[in-house]
């Protein structure tokens, strides 16, 4: 569905918030997050093709997205565009959600979306434009600071997932693999407000759900962003590519009560052949 006015920026919405405004805080935030990660041993032969990461404040789940944008950075030079898929917290709405705007924004500057790309997806009868739905959605944005620390001139395909079949979300997200330099983001926090015990052993299945493909065991208590995982789920078994798990924890392990926890976990996809 073609949408012919466009936004020229979607403004930071959760800046201040889910990580710092300040630009030169936010830097030394992420600089902390990747040292962090400086002795992090995953190698891996084949290209990098999609990462999962959380989406929760930098404080929470910060770390545990840093291992994952440290691979990412291995391999960033041939990485022009990135597609980042989240489910959409604010806004309903049958389908994928493009946005029109020519520039998200964050406070270390603007990243471009690749309009380009959205042609790729455009006429698939599941994906529209709707701005509203990418307006307050952290889900996507909370990704934009780490892409751009990594390397400031890629471009981003922003998409907001609401209600649709993980099928869709993998017909678009075939259309996008065919793109040797685009990489995907999967953005989906795991399990919400259990105790800290019952959630490690909850979100210990979804890992495993996940890393043996089974789509259908995948639903909204198992992670806000079930659909964008199952979706890359399916293309992930139907091109014999292979994930492995970088990090599990939940925000009991990170920052805060382990009375009501937060899961989060991060992986990475790559062809069948890696090494670990």
């Amino acid at each position: 569905m073609i949408n012919n006015k466009r936004l020229t920026f979607r403004q930071a919405s959760v800046a201040g918030s889910f990580y710092p405004k300040d630009p030169t805080q936010l830097k030394k935030t992420l600089t902390s997050l990747f040292n962090a990660n400086e002795d992090l041993n995953i190698d891996f032969q084949m290209p990098l093709k999609a990462i999962i990461v959380p989406h929760a404040g930098y404080i929470y789940s910060g770390s545990v997205a840093a291992k994952a944008y440290s691979l990412v950075s291995t391999c960033i030079k041939r990485i022009n565009k990135i597609t980042i898929i989240g489910p959409s917290h604010f806004v309903p709405f049958n389908g994928i959600a493009l946005s029109t705007a020519e520039f998200f924004e964050t406070p270390l500057g603007k990243i471009k979306v690749d309009h380009h790309a959205y042609k790729l997806i455009n006429r698939i009868p599941e994906v529209i434009y709707l701005d509203k739905a990418h307006d307050r959605e952290h889900s996507i944005e909370v990704h934009l600071p780490f892409i751009q620390y990594l390397k400031k001139d890629v471009r981003i395909i922003p998409l907001a997932v609401g209600q649709t079949s993980y099928q869709k979300v993998a017909k678009v997200l075939e259309k996008l693999c065919e793109e040797e330099d685009n990489l995907i983001i999967i953005s989906s926090d795991l399990s919400h407000y259990h105790t800290y015990k019952y959630a490690q052993k909850y979100d210990l299945q979804t890992a495993l759900n996940i890393e043996n493909y089974k789509c259908s065991q995948l639903g909204p208590d198992e992670a806000c962003g079930y659909l964008p995982i199952a979706g890359l789920l399916k293309m992930a078994k139907d091109h014999k590519y292979k994930i492995k798990r970088i990090d599990l924890c939940n925000s009991g392990d990170t920052s805060g009560s382990k009375d009501s926890v937060v899961g989060y976990g991060s992986w990475f996809w790559v062809k069948i052949k890696f090494l670990c």
